[in-house]
Order: structure tokens, then sequence, then C-alpha cells
């Protein structure tokens, strides 16, 4: 198999899809390796590394043009979806986050050109853990906490600690782990959203250890008026508030109408990390790494699709580590024995013969006249 690694496009993002040892597991079995040239600069590797292993370098289009397999990071833009047509059962490999009303011209893509396009974000292991996914929340939500902190000292003169107020919805990876440096930095009021309560015992037990003014875990459920009201009487008086809802390939909900948004107090900071589904604020529109924030009602809104992205060299290694395996798997076994033998990397799998094939992902956009299951495919 001819595999293709091209270098990133979208605005600030540093990270590469393939390591230079990487491509040496590939060459050793005879596969054969197409990088862009300088792809992996931003990371730290240089071109005389992925050759030094055997790889060939080349332009975009040349990777492009020439692969069997291309492996990114993020979704292609839309300069990149000619490519898509360039190769007849071309596969793509990378996070496509398809739910997103901003990748609707992907999607359609995807489906015309017969492209079979493997999304990291809804690979699932049998414990149901998006486990690729898991590795980038992690950092993502670290980011969260340094760039809300900046945010919030910029807007309103204040930092995160016993003069502001922090609010978190969702405790999924990212959320918990900017609850983990909120909760250190001891905020006068700290409010942990998330419809289930599982989520909350391993974190009591962390917070158990530390000496906070005052912290309230709540279970929500937008479902019924009277979290609702309390969820806005609560971002009232909140200075930060950090959006981290997610469910793997569909589209998010939205949690935060606008008029919650429009009664918080100007100066407020609100972040999106859910942006990548489509956000969990009605307020919320993909901003980018050159342009963080926008106003809305006099709130400054971070929306930011790529946040890993700002640290490549961290983040680079820690997702080829999860990524690469499955990499490997499609190159010794081809597609169809790959999917058929790891029921994981299957659930990956979102569009094939011009069919959606992940079901979460059809039903949440009002696709399921698209739908049709993998296994119906192969």
């Amino acid at each position: 198999m001819i595999i293709g690694c091209v270098k990133e496009v979208l605005d600030g993002e540093g990270r590469v899809a393939i390591l230079p040892q990487d491509v040496r597991a590939l060459t050793e079995k005879d596969h054969e390796v197409l990088i862009e040239a300088s792809a992996g600069k931003k990371s730290g590797f240089k071109d005389r590394e992925y050759k030094a292993f055997g790889a060939t370098t080349g332009t975009h289009e040349d990777v492009w043009r020439g692969s069997d397999l291309v492996v990114k990071v993020k979704q292609p833009t839309k300069p990149e979806l000619r490519f898509l047509y360039s190769k007849q059962g071309l596969i793509l490999s990378c996070f496509l986050h398809l739910a997103s009303p901003e990748n609707s011209l992907l999607l359609e893509a995807l489906q015309k050109s017969g492209t079979t396009a493997i999304d990291y974000g809804t690979i699932q292991r049998d414990d149901e853990s998006t486990h690729i996914l898991a590795e980038m929340s992690k950092i993502a939500g670290r980011i969260a906490f340094f760039d809300g902190a900046k945010l919030l000292m910029r807007h309103k003169k204040i930092m995160i600690g016993p003069s502001s107020t922090v609010a978190i919805l969702g405790l999924g990876n990212a959320g918990a782990a900017t609850a983990e440096l909120v909760a250190k930095a001891n905020p006068k009021m700290l409010y942990l959203f998330d419809k289930n309560p599982e989520k909350f015992k391993p974190l009591r037990r962390f917070y158990q250890q530390l000496s906070l003014h005052s912290l309230w875990f709540v279970q929500h459920d937008r479902e019924n008026p009277s979290h609702e009201q309390a969820l806005a009487s609560i971002l009232e008086h909140t200075d930060l508030l950090i959006g981290a809802a997610h469910i793997p390939g569909e589209r998010q909900v939205k949690l935060v109408p606008e008029w919650m948004v429009e009664n918080m107090q100007p100066g407020s900071v609100v972040m999106d990390i859910s942006i990548d589904q489509g956000g969990c604020f009605e307020t919320s529109r993909a901003t980018s790494l050159r342009k963080q924030t926008f106003q809305k009602h006099g709130v400054a809104h971070y929306c930011v699709p790529n946040m890993p992205g700002m640290t490549p060299r961290e983040s680079t290694p820690a997702l080829t580590r999860e990524t690469f395996p499955y990499i490997r798997e499609l190159a010794e076994k081809g597609f169809k024995n790959a999917v058929l033998e790891n029921p994981a990397l299957a659930k990956g799998v979102n569009i094939h013969k011009g069919w959606i094939t992940h079901e979460g992902l059809a039903d949440s956009i009002g696709r399921m006249k698209d739908y049709k299951p993998l296994s119906e495919l192969l």
C-alpha cells in the first residue's frame, strides 16, 4: 500500500499525522510512504529523518494524488476537497467531525467521491472509550485553563482564583482536565455540570484533598425546566464558562441558549471546547488559532476547533501513539480485513461507498436516508 501524509493547512495547526519511526515500521514491510516536504517541521521532525527511514518527500498535490491511504490530523479544508476525486478507492484517516454544520461540504464530497473516511474521533473500543480523542481532549482541557485564565485577565481584570466563579459543562476528558487545574486555583465558586452523576465520583475524591472555597456538582437535565433555570441563575454570576460536552460522532446539542449568554455580566468569558461538533452554546461559531475570540452580548467567545495544534511537540507523539497501530493494520491487512478483524476500527468508519456508516452521525444531522451499516457494504 502507498501511505501518504500531507502537511496540515488548517490555520495554526502544527501537528503531523505520522512520525519518522512509524515510516520505518511501514517501509520494512515493503509499503511505500509519501510525505509532504516540511510536514513534520512544527512538531520537531526534519525531512531528512523521514527520508532516512525510507519515505519519499513531495508536494501537497503529489502526496494526495499518489496515495492509497492519506493520513492527516484534521479534516481536509475546502481547497483540498478536489483531491478526494483523484484516486478511486481512496482511504482517508483523520479527525473528521462530520456532524459540524461547517463540514457539510466535506461530507458531501466524501460521499460523491466514494472516499472511505475514517474518523479518529469515533474509533471506539469495547469499553466504549474513544481513546484517540481522549488523548487530544486532555490536552485541550489543559489549554482551556491557561487560555481561559489569560482571557479572564484581559476582559474582566481578574484571575482564576478567589475572585472568580467558574462553571464547566461536561466532565469527560477535556472537562475533567480543565476542572482539575481550576480547582487547584481555588476559585470563589466552581460549578461542575454533567448529566451522568457517575462522573462526579472520581472528581470528589480528588477535590477532598483541596481546601476549596465552594464546590458544587450539578446533575444537569436540559429537558427539566427547573434545571435550566438553575443553570441560568448560575451563569448570571459566572466569570468563566467552559463547555466540554461531547457525544462521539454526533452533532452537539446546544446546552446554553443565547438568552443565558446575554444575561451574563459584561467581560465574562465563554470557551466552547465542543465546537468541533458544532458547539454547545447557541452563540458559538468557530474561531481559529490566529483569531481566537469574538464578542457577543459583551461576552468574549473562544471557540477554537484545533486547540492541541498549539502544542504540536506534545500533542503529535500523544496522537500518533494511538493512531499508528490502526494505520499499520490498514496497510498490512487492507481495508476490508482490517475492519472485519478490528471492531474498534470499524466504528471509526464514517463514510464508505457513498453511504454514511455511523448511525449516530446520520441521525444527529437528519440524514438517516443516507445511512447504511458498514457490515452491509463489505
